[in-house]
């Protein structure tokens, strides 16, 4: 849920939440479910493997592959924030708001 809060308060800045699911492709239905559940009305993908190291290998190595993951990715793929676990949605919301790419007036 602080998720789409996060994306209804900044999507209209230079910024867009996306989700990916961890799961693999036969749990698709099982994802979808969760995700509507929640009523993610945001950008959902699956990994489209079920070789976890090589999401490791796009994520980054310094990634042990726990999860959950929280990223704030420039464009360009260079990741400004990183948050293993459970994020902290101030904390998240301050480094969106203070990254010189987003800003905190738009």
């Amino acid at each position: 849920p602080e998720f789409v809060t996060i994306q209804r308060m900044y999507g209209e800045r230079d910024f867009q939440f996306v989700s990916v699911s961890m799961d693999t492709p036969d749990q698709a239905d099982k994802a979808l479910k969760f995700l509507k559940g929640k009523e993610s009305a945001l950008p959902n993908y699956i990994m489209d493997t079920n070789d976890k190291y090589e999401v490791i290998k796009v994520v980054g190595s310094d990634w042990d592959g726990s999860l959950p993951i929280t990223l704030l990715i420039e464009p360009g793929g260079k990741v400004a924030y990183r948050v293993p676990g459970t994020i902290d949605a101030l904390k998240l919301k301050k480094a969106i708001v203070d990254h010189p790419m987003i800003g905190r007036y738009y």
